[in-house]
């Protein structure tokens, strides 16, 4: 992964956050059989929980019992989740495919630009990219930008949905204006001082950090940073991230003491959290090595690169991640 590709992760992980993006519940239009939304719910609960192996039998259970049954509406869930399970396990593949039959089951009920197909969308986009797919994934991201939602709290979501896709394709220039209109969809919708909209500006400040607009990457840091000290709906892990962003500010101005600090206390957030995507854990453990390494505290420094290597023997799909130090001069979209 490329250091622009390290932080468009953690904008992606932070923005897929917001609104409850990552899965999907059934919708109150269509009312699927109470079974199978019960069955839906409770491997929400276990991949919650990280029981991604048993949420995912538990689906595929779900799915040969009520997929007849309870029709299209049905299946297109449980098929979203599943995709959303393999995705966070690192089988894009199987994401990919899952994710496609989600939008062709849903389509049956649904109009193409209905909002109801945006989550599995946003899955197919990014398993698409994940495996180097940019001509499918920028075709996924055209059906994302069709969709009209009326709610400008839904305008919000799938604008940052896309501005996380865009800065992944190093489209920076067009991701910027989407990190923007969903920090206005979310004044729109009264949200605007909430931890939607801190998602938004921590992912905002990844591509900032990448295009060296630093001053501005601050200010958008600052403003999170405000928000969350009122919040009161924030989560642990909405700390760890903007804590991790601001970490990455630090290093890009080689502010390594502080940037240590950051790294170490999103870490300890981290660890007391029951489940955590393992992509950003071994993101921060990375750069907290780093920023060790740069204090020349070298013997604690091994102790968290250890762990790292443990994380990335244990799951081969996140084997490339780089030190903030291997960040570009200047990214390749910049100027373009």
């Amino acid at each position: 992964m490329s250091c622009g590709g390290y932080l468009a992760a953690i904008a992606a992980l932070t923005i897929l956050m917001c609104g409850n993006a990552a899965s999907q519940t059934p919708d109150r239009r269509l009312a699927p059989d109470p079974e199978c939304i019960g069955s839906i719910q409770k491997a929400m609960a276990q991949v919650a929980l990280g029981q991604l192996a048993e949420a995912g039998e538990n689906l595929s259970v779900a799915l040969s019992k009520f997929g007849g049954r309870a029709g299209a509406p049905c299946a297109g869930l449980i098929l979203h989740n599943l995709a959303t399970i393999a995705s966070m396990s690192g089988r894009f593949r199987d994401a990919e495919q899952l994710a496609a039959r989600s939008v062709a089951a849903l389509e049956r009920v649904y109009a193409v630009d209905d909002p109801a197909l945006w989550r599995p969308l946003m899955i197919l986009a990014g398993a698409r990219l994940e495996q180097g797919k940019k001509p499918a994934a920028r075709a996924g991201l055209k059906r994302l930008r069709e969709i009209r939602p009326e709610q400008p709290q839904d305008r919000a979501l799938i604008h940052g949905t896309v501005a996380s896709l865009l800065q992944q394709l190093g489209e920076h220039r067009d991701a910027e204006v989407e990190y923007r209109s969903a920090l206005q969809a979310w004044e729109d919708s009264g949200r605007g001082e909430t931890v939607d909209a801190v998602a938004v500006l921590t992912s905002l400040a990844t591509l900032l950090i990448e295009d060296r607009r630093l001053q501005e990457a601050e200010r958008a840091v600052e403003r999170a940073t405000a928000i969350l000290s009122h919040s009161k709906d924030a989560l642990p892990m909405d700390h760890s991230k903007l804590l991790m962003v601001r970490g990455a500010l630090h290093a890009r101005r080689r502010e390594w003491p502080d940037a240590e600090m950051d790294f170490h206390d999103a870490l300890t957030i981290t660890e007391r959290q029951p489940a955590v995507d393992a992509s950003y854990v071994l993101q921060l453990l990375t750069s907290f090595t780093e920023a060790l390494n740069k204090n020349h505290h070298r013997k604690e420094a091994r102790k968290v690169d250890a762990r790292a290597t443990a994380l990335r023997a244990a799951s081969p799909s996140l084997a490339a991640v780089v030190d903030m130090s291997d960040l570009p001069a200047r990214p390749k979209s910049v100027g373009k």
